[in-house]
């Protein structure tokens, strides 16, 4: 009975050698692998043409634009347990979403607010100013980071930095 069970153990750890899947994904630095030594980060620069944002309010109330971009990538266990990352690309430059700032203006100064709604295998990105008159935001462009929800995420880890969420997943 014994040596059975030892056999069974023995080929069943051949046949999950050579049957076992591997995630997409860049391996990521010593000691943020996944459960299967491989991390799923994944990176896209992603645009929302002027064409593609839908309006939604009345102007001079609550009026806005709103894209989205799709992601086969963003599950159920990403939106559980993973992270979805949004920079606006502007400029050369990358700044991370949500934000909000100061549109300064001849009859003073309205606030224009980007937020971001998380669905499965999409990002909806809003666009909103405090004016009530948004204009079209024009064509837009992202950079998008997913990662997987078996990941821990160092608190040191500035999710904030592209750069630094870059270095650590050695991202290109």
């Amino acid at each position: 009975m014994k040596k059975t069970n030892y056999l069974f153990i023995l080929v069943s750890i051949i046949a999950l050698t050579f049957t076992a899947c591997q995630k997409e994904g860049p391996i990521g630095p010593e000691g943020a692998p996944g459960l299967d030594g491989v991390v799923d980060v994944y990176s896209y620069y992603y645009t929302i043409f002027e064409s593609d944002w839908d309006t939604f309010g009345d102007p001079g109330i609550g009026f806005g634009y709103i894209g989205s971009m799709d992601f086969p990538e963003i599950t159920e266990d990403v939106l559980n347990y993973g992270a979805v990352l949004v920079y606006l690309y502007q400029s050369g430059s990358l700044y991370s979403l949500p934000m909000t700032f100061v549109e300064p203006t001849t009859e003073g100064e309205y606030l224009t607010s980007i937020w971001l709604m998380l669905n499965l295998g999409e990002v909806w990105v809003t666009f909103q100013d405090s004016d009530g008159l948004t204009v079209n935001p024009g064509d837009m462009e992202f950079k998008v980071v997913i990662i997987d929800g078996y990941l821990n995420i160092p608190s040191s880890l500035n999710l904030k930095s592209y750069d630094e969420v870059k270095n650590y997943f050695n991202l290109k």
